[in-house]
């Protein structure tokens, strides 16, 4: 009862529009509402690695890590370092590796109807800055008027 409570007062009602709708979070809101573990990451490398949707922060019992014991024949051969590795870690102003991001976070605080659990990307997504046009801003900014 309490959890239905707890959605009912968020639904809104909005005008020209059938049925109660509720706010969809973003991702500046969830970079708030991150864990202590990640404070000292800033919001762009957070909407960089970090993904909504996974089930639960532990592992399941068939995900266990192994190591590679496998040996390569030629020596000689250098592995490609990854390019992205350093998107991995938390980035800080000291230009320093700090501490790795982990697989998996929980949100504080989660709307209702939210998934709490975040994952970690396998490689970082494009940030993307939206221009705004000077006749938009204009036309909004007379009819406020």
């Amino acid at each position: 009862a309490d959890e239905n409570e707890k959605v009912n007062e968020n639904l809104v009602k909005i005008d020209g529009v059938e049925g109660l709708w509720y706010e969809q979070a973003d991702m500046l809101s969830k970079y708030k509402r991150r864990p202590d573990t990640l404070e000292a990451m800033c919001s762009s490398h957070f909407a960089k690695m970090m993904k909504s949707g996974c089930k639960s922060e532990e592992k399941g019992p068939n995900e266990e890590e192994y190591e590679d014991d496998s040996e390569s024949d030629d020596d000689n051969v250098k592995e490609e370092e990854d390019p992205n590795e350093k998107f991995h870690y938390i980035i800080t102003e000291d230009d320093e590796h700090a501490e790795e991001i982990p697989n998996a976070i929980k949100l504080k605080d989660p709307l209702p109807k939210e998934n709490p659990f975040m994952q970690k990307r396998t490689f970082p997504a494009a940030l993307r800055f939206h221009k705004v046009n000077k006749i938009t801003i204009r036309t909004s900014t007379s009819s406020l008027s």
